[in-house]
C-alpha cells in the first residue's frame, strides 16, 4: 500500500521517473524494493540517446494500447523515437502478418543508423511474443540496451515454453513492471536481475489529473468505489462485487460506479452482478476526458482494487 499513497500524491514525479527509467542515467530511480517505495532522485533531465519504440498504439483503444500511446507521448519529449507499431493496421490478415514480419528488418536498419539506441519493447502476454523475438534478437546481436514494459500477469500466472525462451535472453536487461509483486514473480520465475526491475504503476500515466481538494473526514457518509477497465473476469469484475457484497453483510453504506466496455464473455455474469448490488450504478465504457473526469470523481474517495489479469487477451 506504500506504493499506492506515493502514486496519489506524486503522479508528475512518477511521470518524469518513467522517463529515467528508460533513460537509464538514474541507476536507482524505481529500484523494486520490499517496502515499495520508488526510490527518489534529484537529476535534472537530460536528452537521451534515440529509442525504438515498439509497442501496440491505438487504434484499437484498450488498456494496453492507450498506456504505450502515453509512453510515447512522454518520451517524444525528452528523445527522438522511432516508432514500429504492432498493433494491426489492416483487416487483410496476410497483409498484416507480412508487415509485422517486415518491421523487424526496419528495426534493424534502424539501430544500424542510430549506433546508440535503445529498445523500449511493450511485451505481449500471449503468442504475439513470437513478433516481439526478432526485435530483441537484433537488440542482442548489435549489442543495444533493452528495456522491456510488462503489461501482461499471463506469463506469470501460466508460464509456456516460449515465455521461458525469450526470458533466458532478457535477464540482464531492464524491466519496468507494474508492481513490486509483479516485479518479485518475474525474478522468481524467470531468474532476472532484480536491481534491474523498476516499478512504474500505470496510474504514474496520468499525470496531467489535478489532484481533488481535500475533503473533511465524516464518519457518516457511504464509501466511494469505483471500477475502470475491461470488463471481465480476468481483469477482477468478480472479486469487485465480492467486496461490495462483503460491505452489504457487514452493514457499510457504500456507493459503486462501473466503467468501461464489457468483454462478451462477461456479459451474463456482470448483468447479473449489477442487478443483484443495489448502490452501483454502470456508465458503460468511457475514454479520454470522461475518463479523466472519472478519476477526478473517485479516486480522492476509495483505496484501488487491483486484481491482475490471469490470461493474455
Amino acid at each position: 500500500m506504500l506504493l499506492t499513497a506515493e502514486m496519489s500524491t506524486d503522479r508528475v514525479g512518477l511521470a518524469n521517473r518513467c522517463l529515467d527509467v528508460i533513460a537509464g542515467f538514474t541507476p536507482e530511480a524505481c529500484r523494486l524494493t520490499d517496502s515499495g517505495w520508488l526510490l527518489p532522485h534529484d537529476r535534472q533531465w537530460q536528452m537521451t540517446c534515440p529509442v525504438a519504440f515498439v509497442a501496440p498504439l491505438p487504434p484499437p483503444v484498450h488498456g494496453f494500447s492507450t498506456i504505450c500511446a502515453a509512453m510515447l507521448d512522454l518520451l517524444r519529449t525528452k528523445s527522438s523515437v522511432g516508432v514500429f507499431d504492432r498493433a494491426p493496421r489492416t483487416p487483410n490478415r496476410w497483409y498484416a502478418r507480412l508487415r509485422q514480419l517486415v518491421m523487424p528488418l526496419a528495426y534493424f536498419v534502424w539501430s544500424v543508423r542510430n549506433p546508440t539506441g535503445k529498445l523500449y519493447l511493450a511485451l505481449s502476454g500471449g503468442v504475439g511474443q513470437f513478433i516481439d523475438w526478432p526485435y530483441v534478437l537484433v537488440a542482442r546481436l548489435l549489442g543495444r540496451r533493452i528495456f522491456v514494459h510488462h503489461h501482461s500477469f499471463a506469463y506469470i500466472t501460466a508460464p509456456s515454453i516460449l515465455n521461458r525462451l525469450l526470458f533466458t535472453s532478457l535477464r540482464q536487461q531492464v524491466h519496468v513492471v507494474l508492481s513490486v509483486r509483479m516485479g518479485q514473480e518475474l525474478v522468481r520465475i524467470y531468474g532476472l536481475d532484480s536491481a534491474k526491475v523498476r516499478v512504474i504503476s500505470n496510474a504514474a500515466f496520468f499525470a496531467s489529473l489535478t489532484q481533488p481538494t481535500a475533503r473533511p473526514y465524516n464518519t457518516d457518509a457511504r464509501i466511494s468505489l469505483g471500477y475502470l477497465s475491461n470488463i471481465s473476469v480476468e481483469k477482477g469484475i468478480v472479486e469487485f462485487f465480492a467486496v461490495l457484497a462483503e460491505l452489504e453483510r457487514v452493514g457499510v453504506a457504500y456507493k459503486a460506479q462501473v466503467a468501461g466496455p464489457i468483454a462478451p464473455g462477461a456479459q451474463a455474469i456482470f448483468s447479473e452482478l449489477l442487478a443483484a448490488s443495489r448502490n452501483t450504478t454502470y456508465c458503460g465504457p468511457i475514454y479520454d476526458d470522461t475518463k479523466d473526469d472519472f478519476y477526478k470523481a473517485w479516486m480522492y474517495c476509495y483505496s484501488r482494487l487491483t486484481t491482475p489479469t490471469r490470461r493474455s487477451r
